[in-house]
């Protein structure tokens, strides 16, 4: 008889642990557009390539906290990449990325109409890339390993059981994405403005 309790004390628990999760938890999904850059600098000489237009898509789970933070881990395709102008002939480069953002959230505003911030860091991954419209093979100029961070801010309005948004959001590359064996001190970073627009389901209501 006892053991009977214990394991369905244990099971009311699990319930109840269960049903406090899907009340916090929210799914959701986004989309938009990434305007890309790159930095660069070596030898005294700093480059910044001009934007280029990518895609971003992307898979959300926001895990409630209280009632006004939250943890946000999204699974996101995002193009990166830039372009300039080489001895008077535009080279672009457009870099396919999957990236893991984990955001601190911050909530606030009323029930219909709301607003948050966030920041958090990334850690991402060059799936395949163009250089020039010619697919890249040979990825011994890079990196394709990726730690960044991410700023960004946005408005919802409640719609059914979640809620639509509106996201801005600021993409900093943290870790040198160039692998120049013939100059260690030459170093790169992906940098974008990412705009989207999403639905966030609450699996609570």
């Amino acid at each position: 008889m006892r053991l009977l309790k214990k394991i369905s004390v244990l099971a009311a628990i699990l319930i109840a642990a269960n049903g406090l999760l899907m009340a916090q938890l929210s799914l959701g999904l986004r989309g938009g557009v990434n305007l890309a850059k790159q930095s660069s600098e070596g030898d005294g000489i700093e480059i910044t390539t001009d934007n280029i237009m990518g895609l971003a898509f992307a898979g959300i789970a926001e895990i409630g906290l209280t009632e006004n933070f939250a943890i946000q881990p999204e699974l996101v395709f995002v193009q990166k990449g830039g372009k300039t102008e080489v001895f008077d002939e535009e080279f672009k480069l457009v870099l396919n990325h999957f990236e893991v953002p984990i955001l601190l959230k911050y909530k606030f505003g009323t029930d219909m109409i709301g607003a948050f911030v966030a920041v958090g860091p990334s850690f991402g991954y060059s799936l395949s890339g163009e250089a020039d419209g010619e697919k890249i093979e040979d990825w011994e100029a890079y990196n394709r390993f990726e730690i960044g961070a991410n700023f960004g801010g946005g408005v919802g309005i409640k719609m059914g059981a979640g809620m639509v948004f509106l996201d801005a959001r600021y993409l900093l590359g943290l870790s040198n994405i160039a692998d120049n064996e013939f100059d260690e001190d030459f170093k790169s970073h992906n940098k974008g403005i990412g705009l989207s627009i999403g639905y966030l389901h609450s699996l609570g209501e």
